[in-house]
């Protein structure tokens, strides 16, 4: 085979690589193309203390969550608090030897009332707080590819990227009632296993069974600092509700806002520069590989 021969099929080669990875990686770079505009957005939004803020339109505030008499009961660790971040998943495998894994989301949601954040001049009254959704397939796409509407996974999973508390519990092992009436409100029930036998035992002690449900949390109290993007609903009252926009999420998490600009533009760099690079870079070194 000639030179130019063997050049133009490593060519040919790389550019095929090239081709197949960013085909499977093109709903991260979207994702990455996605949150860098949102990036965009939320470090023009207004601060809630400026006086060109008016009702309808998106701002940030940040500040302490002040005590009331509106606090909840966590539905994990059954903390009093004043908000709590949750999330079920189950653990799953599927390949032969039941090796390979990954955790199933089943539910994911936030537990608050009416919050009251001290502002800069004034209390803000946070509604709109509270939700939880079952989480299928298609919504865990949907969120990878950006196109849930009003979606507040980005605060949970960030809030829970460590959870500060964690328990799981395998298919052996009963429920308590609190985790009975999480699984009630995300249509998930405990699963029963038959026993797994001598070697399924041995098994089970060196690596996590399958159908472990696994239970996070984050809490926040009076006089945490939180961070909210939301829609403002009565200016003069101090009144905002966690509401987004067509291109920004919903936000509320522990994170400053510089961290939470900083947590943006790190994703987006990694999702829509750092992945097509590093699929060139593999596919060059393929090419030379063939061509060598």
């Amino acid at each position: 085979m000639t030179e130019a021969a063997r050049l133009g099929e490593a060519i040919s080669s790389g550019l095929l690589l090239f081709m197949v990875l960013m085909a499977l990686a093109s709903p991260l770079v979207y994702r990455g193309w996605q949150t860098r505009k949102e990036y965009q957005e939320i470090t023009r939004l207004p601060s809630l203390s400026s006086a060109t803020v008016s009702d309808g339109e998106l701002a940030k505030l940040s500040g302490q969550i002040k005590d009331t008499d509106q606090k909840i009961t966590s539905p994990v660790q059954s903390m009093e608090c004043e908000l709590a971040f949750w999330k079920v998943a189950t653990l799953r495998r599927y390949d032969i030897f039941n090796h390979m894994s990954y955790w199933s989301v089943a539910g994911i949601g936030i537990d608050a009332e009416t919050l009251v954040i001290a502002g800069e001049t004034k209390d803000v009254r946070l509604s709109n707080v509270s939700r939880k959704k079952n989480l299928s397939a298609t919504d865990e796409l949907k969120h990878l590819l950006g196109s849930g509407e009003e979606s507040i996974l980005n605060s949970i999973a960030t809030e829970l990227d460590p959870p500060e508390f964690e328990d799981r519990r395998t298919p052996s092992e009963g429920w308590p009632q609190k985790y009975d009436e999480l699984g009630g409100r995300i249509e998930l029930e405990a699963e029963t296993a038959d026993s797994p036998g001598v070697f399924g035992w041995i098994l089970n002690a060196v690596r996590t069974p399958e159908g472990t449900v696994q239970f996070q949390e984050t809490t926040m109290s009076a006089g945490d600092t939180v961070t909210v993007v939301g829609r403002v609903v009565d200016i003069q009252n101090g009144r905002v509700r966690l509401q987004g926009s067509g291109s920004v999420d919903p936000i509320i998490t522990k994170s400053s806002p510089s961290e939470l600009e900083a947590k943006h533009r790190r994703a987006y760099l990694i999702q829509l520069y750092a992945i097509p690079v590093f699929v060139t870079a593999l596919s060059s070194l393929a090419a030379v590989g063939v061509f060598l």
